[in-house]
């Protein structure tokens, strides 16, 4: 079972971009650039009208507020400055508030107070200023998108008079934007395209309508339009001097990759990674290259290519090389002489740190790796060292540890993981007792879990306890559920175990197992993944539910392909393999693995 140790130190986390949308039925802030016409504008010489203008543009609100009051006592007719008193009230009133219910409720009437009066502003506004109209008619739906979102109708109305008033990029891109916010599902997909392709049709050179154009492409999964519109795209960039779009740039890797045109997909990658140096692309290429030689010798390929063209130091093209020759190529000697380089330049530096201590580790040199491991743990906190400990079935040095933990302040601040762990590693030592001591102390101090609860009740079970240990099991076999935050799939499978139930455990297995084939499709090695569905640990359950072909399955894998795969200590004592020791295939099994490991050793 992988072990998941609580430390004093932090673990640090590996934090990857997230955008935020805002959901339709939230209040948004409201924002509105100032309407003004120097073609119609009549008023610009008059210098409470400037200077309202120039406050709304530079956000002091009350400025503007005060200039545009003033501007209209002296000249009463002045449209402008009538939409731009609203505007300025309006953000005055949204501003700095996180409205709840209460507020929100409150301020309705005061808003559809303002929302009348742009309106009535709008109507006194020259006939012939097409594009301030439009612009006043954005600011209104967007008003009404800001305190109203649940009314889409007055909104749409408004984004719609902008368009009839002046169909332009922005008239066309306000609706188009709100209704995409406002429905998720595909049936309203027919009115973005619409509004989209009438954007298009009016400026088919606009950096932001083509990237639209390809994005509605790429939704529509249309490869032919998307890689017309990229094309497109690629001279706007080009021509224009834009900033390449980093989804863009993913989309047609993608696109190609999917085309079979795995050269071009993985030049595209290769590009997209040093330009964005975004995880989420790294993991990508090495998803799309994995179980394919000849795709990872091109990818290396043209790595080292771009490394010799690079202007500058080409860090970005190292990193990839090394994770290449790491996880794919497994030529651990190499990737170690390449890391020993990496850590030579950039002393310390996290990624080159575990690498190295991974490549001594499968290379069987466990002293530098146990020097590494400690070091990540000084480094960044992780718990690297300690797993390290645990593969390696060094139980004794593990208890020591929690012991002198155990005797610090900060042992009343831990939770129920803490406590867990521990008894996992008595449980090894197939020391029950010791085991229920530590879960009874957990408990004592208010730290429980779905985890304790079956451990405790597999702890009575083995020391013949049944009657009490039942209820336990039963306990966190019930309370698996996805709604519980305690949640965990192979603790409500070991407890059916430990019930006795293994027919209807291992269908959960079965589920659990399809759940991490998929995950493991979509996942490439060396990169963090977000699955609690350990190889090893599935292996482990089956072999426990008395599945002996699926376990030798699965730990087949894990000598293939896990991270930290020879972890033959830990095999050793693993209780839930027991089943599996007498069995000759599982003693070949590990013997190959074992004298692949000793052979690698021997390679250096």
């Amino acid at each position: 079972m992988k072990m998941r140790l609580h430390l004093i130190a932090p673990v640090v986390l590996l934090v990857l971009m997230v955008i935020a949308a805002v959901t339709p039925c939230q209040a948004q802030d409201f924002y509105a650039p100032p309407i003004s016409s120097e073609q119609y504008n009549r008023w610009n010489t008059s210098k409470p009208f400037v200077a309202g203008i120039e406050s709304i543009e530079n956000s002091n609100l009350p400025e503007a507020i005060k200039a545009f009051n003033k501007e209209l006592k002296l000249h009463p007719g002045n449209a402008y400055a009538k939409c731009n008193l609203v505007i300025a009230q309006c953000m005055m009133s949204n501003r700095g508030q996180a409205r709840d219910e209460s507020i929100y409720d409150k301020d309705i009437p005061l808003v559809k107070t303002y929302a009348a009066r742009l309106r009535e502003a709008i109507a006194a506004l020259p006939v012939d200023d097409k594009q301030s109209r439009c612009s006043a008619y954005q600011a209104l739906g967007d008003l009404l998108v800001a305190w109203f979102p649940s009314d889409s109708a007055q909104a749409l109305e408004a984004y719609g008079n902008a368009i009839a008033v002046h169909p332009c990029v922005e008239s066309y891109f306000s609706r188009m934007g709100y209704v995409m916010d406002l429905y998720e599902d595909d049936d309203f997909m027919p009115h973005i395209k619409a509004d989209a392709m009438a954007a298009y049709a009016i400026a088919p050179t606009d950096f932001g309508v083509v990237k639209v154009m390809a994005m509605i492409a790429n939704h529509d999964g249309d490869s032919d339009s998307f890689m017309k519109y990229y094309a497109e795209y690629q001279a706007i960039v080009k021509s224009q001097e834009e900033s390449p779009n980093y989804d863009i740039e993913m989309m047609a890797a993608r696109h190609l990759a999917d085309s079979g045109n795995t050269e071009a997909a993985i030049d595209k990658y290769l590009m997209t990674i040093v330009k964005f140096e975004n995880v989420k692309s790294l993991s990508e290429l090495l998803n799309f290259i994995k179980n394919d030689d000849d795709a990872i010798m091109l990818t290396l390929m043209k790595t080292r290519q771009m490394q010799f063209a690079a202007e500058d130091d080409g860090v970005v093209l190292l990193v990839i090389e090394g994770l290449l020759l790491r996880d794919y190529v497994k030529d651990y000697h190499t990737a170690l002489s390449y890391f020993k380089e990496r850590e030579a330049e950039n002393p310390g530096a996290n990624l080159y740190v575990r690498s190295l201590a991974k490549c001594y580790y499968m290379t069987g040199d466990m002293d530098n790796a146990r020097l590494y491991y400690q070091a990540l743990s000084i480094i960044d906190g992780s718990n690297d060292y300690r797993n390290f400990q645990y593969q390696n079935g060094e139980v004794a040095s593990l208890l020591d540890y929690y012991k002198t933990c155990n005797s610090t302040a900060d042992f009343y601040n831990y939770d129920a993981t803490y406590y867990n762990s521990q008894a996992s590693l008595h449980m090894l030592n197939r020391d029950w007792q010791q085991a229920l001591d530590i879960l009874d102390t957990g408990m004592g101090r208010g730290c429980e879990s779905l985890e304790t609860d079956c451990y405790y009740g597999l702890a009575l079970n083995r020391l013949n306890r049944g009657d009490e240990a039942r209820p336990w099991l039963e306990k966190a076999f019930a309370a698996g559920d996805i709604e519980n935050d305690d949640f965990n799939p192979m603790v409500q499978v070991r407890a059916l175990i430990e019930l006795g139930n293994t027919s209807q455990a291992l269908v959960e297995l079965e589920k659990l197992r399809q759940h991490w084939a998929r995950l493991n499709a979509e996942q490439a090695p060396g990169i963090p993944g977000n699955s609690n569905i350990d190889t090893y640990d599935l292996a482990g359950l089956y072999a426990l539910a008395g599945d002996s072909a699926r376990a030798l399955e699965l730990l087949k894998y894990h000598f293939e392909n896990d991270e930290m795969r020879y972890n033959f200590g830990l095999i050793a004592l693993d209780w839930h393999l027991d089943g599996l020791r007498s069995l000759p295939e599982f003693q070949q099994l590990v013997a190959k693995y074992q004298n692949e490991w000793r052979s690698n050793a021997k390679a250096k």
